[in-house]
């Protein structure tokens, strides 16, 4: 069972409202970045050196051309020339700058060396990660009868500001932080709830289920109650017990497009935006982790958080060894369930369920499940038609 205290969080309504509030925020925080990424955009792209050093924009020169300094440390030469390219893809290409370096450095004036060298649109992995974002969530906030016009104009940023996506990626960053389940108790719970077999789901929450069809509705009142009002939707994904032991071997799982469904959906994308601010090394040496002080891999950081309640309680080499036709990868349930690269360090083992689905190993599935209860509890296994996904820990 759950403590009393993070049980009541999980199915309370002011704790719910609070959540969407939070989700409308980083609705308002992603639009507010988008918008400024195509102001810069129009702005930038197409324009030669010449044109930049020749214009009235300061700011301008500096986000393409330029550094800074922050708290008396200079980051790197070009600092934030390189986050501008890096975090929103308007860039000079290498071979560029050194073509206008050279030229430069043999006596030609800065204008006439950048005459021909012309500024890249060529958006980024932070760019599509954040329009991605944004678009889930307006999906789901408009369902919610959300106004999201309002909500997008909501946070604007001064175009003039050499540092304005700095600030604005760094909101970005901090509102989707409060969304992950690790700091969240609805996202967490709604988490748990994603490919998990039954039997655990009603022993750690303390209620069971009424199966109608595919579809299952909490028997306890209060759960039931938030379910229905926020758009929560459980279904069965997969049954192999059929008919008489399904309340042993049936996992658990959300219906696609349900609240539950995409809010899973968007801690994958949060978790892959922050990894890749964390880890990036193109070009910038890193460049984007030194702008926001505290930034690390979220995923991995979860993990590491639930590594030693892990390690107590499964033993994923004997689980694995019920299955067949195993493989492994560097990727994440996220990645292999949603299609969205979540940069980690751990190894995805990918297996078939095939076999444990006959009659015959009935005894071995239940084993199984047994084991990887708290896995797949924690958003770390998924099942997927005869394939079970296990994050390595």
């Amino acid at each position: 069972m759950l403590e009393d205290e993070l049980r009541r969080q999980m199915f309370d309504r002011e704790e719910w409202h609070s959540f969407w509030n939070l989700l409308a925020r980083l609705y308002t925080h992603a639009s507010g970045f988008l918008r400024l990424y195509r102001e810069l955009e129009g702005r930038l792209a197409g324009k030669s050196v010449e044109e930049l050093l020749a214009g009235e924009s300061e700011s301008a020169r500096k986000m393409v051309l330029g550094g800074f300094k922050v708290d008396e440390q200079r980051y790197s030469h070009r600092a934030l020339g390189l986050f501008t390219s890096e975090a929103l893809g308007i860039r000079i290409s290498g071979d560029d700058l050194r073509k206008l370096a050279s030229r430069v450095l043999g006596g030609v004036g800065p204008r006439e060396a950048g005459r021909d060298i012309v500024v890249a649109g060529e958006g980024s992995v932070v760019v599509d990660a954040i329009a991605s974002i944004a678009s889930t969530l307006e999906q789901l906030l408009r369902s919610r009868g959300y106004n999201v016009e309002e909500l997008a104009a909501g946070r604007v940023y001064d175009v003039e500001d050499p540092l304005s996506a700095v600030y604005a990626l760094r909101d970005v960053l901090d509102s989707s932080r409060r969304i992950l389940p690790l700091y969240n108790p609805v996202s967490f719970m709604l988490n748990s709830f994603f490919s998990t077999p039954i039997y655990y789901l009603e022993e750690v929450y303390g209620f069971g289920f009424q199966r109608r069809d595919d579809m299952l509705v909490p028997e306890d009142e209060d759960a039931r109650g938030v379910f229905e009002v926020n758009g929560v939707r459980l279904r069965v994904l997969l049954d192999p017990g059929k008919a008489g032991d399904w309340r042993v071997t049936a996992i658990v799982g959300h219906e696609p497009g349900s609240t539950g469904f995409e809010i899973h959906r968007l801690n994958c994308i949060i978790y892959a935006l922050h990894s890749y601010i964390s880890s990036t090394k193109e070009g910038g040496e890193g460049v984007l982790k030194r702008f926001f002080h505290g930034i690390r891999n979220e995923y991995e950081y979860y993990i590491e958080v639930y590594r030693p309640l892990l390690e107590n309680a499964v033993d994923i080499d004997n689980a694995v060894s019920l299955l067949e036709s195993c493989s492994r990868e560097k990727a994440s349930t996220c990645g292999a369930v949603h299609g969205i690269e979540v940069y980690c360090n751990y190894q995805l083992e990918e297996c078939s369920l095939k076999k444990l689905l006959t009659g015959s190993r009935r005894r071995e599935l239940r084993s199984f499940l047994l084991n990887v209860g708290l896995l797949s509890f924690l958003g770390l296994a998924a099942f997927h038609e005869d394939k079970v996904y296990l994050q390595r820990f």
